[in-house]
């Protein structure tokens, strides 16, 4: 799934997979010709879209599929990332840290460079069917 974000001033984003059963490994955000601030970014699954217990899954983190949140499971969490660039120390790590903060100064968010075309990434490890995505985006005055 690519998600191609607008700054809206909204602390929170949902994105409704629309098409039934929409399946991806990974998940791309962009954005052009500004930057990136992700706070956090959950990819949420339906427990009936989990593998089963004795499934192997081809993932560096072994130890959880990810977390429960509302009926859902966000599998995005502690997964491998990627982002085009770094900025401000927001390493593409700290949107699938668990937390919503949506202030930079407090940590938890990621930030590019001003680059012409710049992305952030998750690899979730296997390929999942997606129900929705939520984004967290930053609210302390810079809203990129």
């Amino acid at each position: 799934a690519v998600v191609s974000t607008q700054s809206t001033g909204t602390p929170e984003t949902t994105v409704k997979c629309e098409q039934e059963k929409m399946s991806g490994r990974y998940v791309r955000i962009e954005k052009w010709n500004t930057y990136i601030i992700l706070c956090e970014v959950q990819v949420m699954v339906d427990s009936d879209a989990l593998p089963a217990e004795d499934e192997v899954i081809a993932t560096v983190d072994y130890s959880h599929i990810g977390e429960e949140i509302d009926g859902y499971f966000n599998v995005a969490k502690g997964k491998n990332v990627s982002q085009s660039s770094m900025g401000w120390g927001g390493t593409a790590d700290k949107a699938v840290d668990g937390g919503t903060a949506q202030n930079f100064h407090d940590g938890s968010c990621t930030h590019t460079k001003d680059y012409a075309n710049p992305y952030w990434r998750v690899d979730l490890g296997r390929v999942y069917q997606i129900d929705h995505i939520r984004i967290w985006g930053r609210t302390d005055g810079w809203t990129h």
